[in-house]
């Protein structure tokens, strides 16, 4: 009898270690998020980096000499996906709070994972160098980065830019399906369900106030007949 009721206890041990790891997971990207979008977003082309050596000003970026090297790094490559690197965190962070596989066990599902994430930041990179680039772009590679310029201008020279926007385009929504797991299906059936609610509920308040009217009348009426009685 003992030892059946221990089964249970010790079955239920790697769960709530589980469940602890990813509590700890969680604590650990918060302010690795935090940072990298600090980095990011106060990058300034003046301070030294990873593409160039900066000037003897004082370094502007608030991540200090490690951030202002790590911000360049990324926009060097990536341009203004980069920018999006903060949200693939908040995504993964948000899964493990909800529960939920955010690094799957198996090899096979974790390679998804990955190809979606590396696919999506390609991709969308090579659509900001296709219709977002500027020849005095604050940016250490314009808009798409080196990445970007790589798969915009060879897509652009084999199927010219229409062609080549809507194959990134089609992989950009790909793999963001495979690295969110969202449903573009579901999502046009919310809102879908959404849009006709929001009819019914707009029908509804019409034939209320249709309704009204009549009653606002007789109210005045009635008002106009006591009047006249006094």
């Amino acid at each position: 009898m003992t030892n059946r009721s221990k089964e249970p206890a010790a079955a239920a041990e790697p769960s709530i270690w589980e469940q602890r790891l990813r509590e700890a997971a969680v604590l650990m990207l918060i302010p690795l998020i935090v940072y990298l979008g600090v980095c990011l977003y106060t990058y300034q082309p003046s301070d030294p980096g990873w593409s160039h050596a900066g000037s003897d000003a004082p370094i502007r970026n608030l991540g200090g000499s490690v951030g202002a090297w790590i911000a360049d790094l990324s926009l060097y490559f990536f341009g203004g996906m980069a920018f999006a690197f903060p949200l693939m965190l908040a995504a993964i962070a948000w899964r493990l709070i909800r529960d939920e596989s955010a690094l799957p066990g198996t090899r096979h599902d974790s390679a998804w994972l990955l190809l979606g994430a590396a696919g999506w930041i390609a991709s969308g990179a090579g659509l900001a160098h296709l219709h977002f680039f500027e020849a005095a772009s604050p940016l250490p590679a314009n808009a798409g980065g080196v990445v970007g310029a790589l798969f915009g201008d060879l897509l652009r020279s084999a199927a010219g830019e229409l062609g080549a926007t809507m194959f990134l385009l089609t992989i950009f929504l790909v793999m963001l399906t495979l690295f969110t797991g969202l449903s573009w299906f579901r999502l046009m059936e919310a809102i879908g369900a959404s849009v006709l609610n929001a009819a019914m509920k707009l029908r509804s308040f019409w034939k209320a106030a249709k309704n009204a009217v009549p009653c606002a009348k007789c109210v005045r009426n009635v008002k106009r007949f006591a009047r006249s009685r006094r």
